[in-house]
């Protein structure tokens, strides 16, 4: 199984794989207004 990691932020940690973070290696694409969140 892969290990899962935190993205440092808690509410994006919260939305991604039932609140656990990203898959170590895997690539994230962030996409928005400066300032949105």
């Amino acid at each position: 199984m892969a290990e899962l990691v935190s993205t440092g932020i808690e509410r994006l940690d919260e939305a991604l794989i039932d609140g656990k973070g990203i898959t170590m290696g895997s690539s994230v694409l962030i996409e928005g207004s400066s300032g949105s969140g």
